[in-house]
């Protein structure tokens, strides 16, 4: 199943909106457990998806990036902070090895080699929830597109054992 990015965005209007959130800790915790959920649909391009990841190290960027916004700091900065969180929270992935690439017999490894590039994106003083929800599910969108691994599978030669054999891979949708 792909990730289904408007979905996650229009919860994370609603949410926004409706005012949830009783502090800045509420907000990360809920924010890096939806990115989590969501995220964990998504499949790189062999079909594998994330076993785990270590979903606290984002939640503590955003918490970061929400006390710095409430002390004045520059949105661009808050910005920043949330996108590094996402990078973060990809180098602790683990990916599922359960479907082998095309020719391939079965999966040996498959990691995370890049785990994307930070995207920027714009915040603005606005109080439309709706503005702030599609600009972060942009970045979302966007860095996911950026990650990168390679799935070890075992290729078998026409005479001899099955050799290791690297599929590179990029995106997760």
């Amino acid at each position: 199943m792909p990730i289904i990015w408007n979905n996650f965005q229009q919860e994370l209007t609603a949410y926004l909106k409706g005012h949830q959130a009783k502090s800045e800790k509420d907000l990360s915790e809920w924010l890096a457990d939806k990115y989590d959920s969501y995220i964990k649909l998504g499949k790189e391009q062999y079909g594998n998806g994330i076993l785990s990841a270590n979903k606290s190290v984002f939640e503590k960027y955003i918490y970061i990036a929400l006390l710095d916004a409430r002390r004045g700091k520059p949105l661009k900065d808050v910005a920043f902070k949330i996108a590094t969180g996402v990078v973060l929270y990809w180098t602790t992935v683990k990916m599922k090895i359960e479907i082998p690439p095309p020719g391939a017999i079965s999966v040996v490894t498959n990691i995370v080699t890049l785990p994307g590039i930070p995207i920027r994106f714009p915040i603005r003083n606005t109080q439309d929830s709706s503005v702030l929800a599609k600009s972060l599910i942009l970045c979302f969108k966007t860095h996911a597109q950026t990650i990168q691994g390679v799935n070890t599978a075992l290729v078998q030669p026409p005479t001899g054992p099955p050799v290791p054999t690297p599929f590179p891979w990029v995106g997760v949708h």
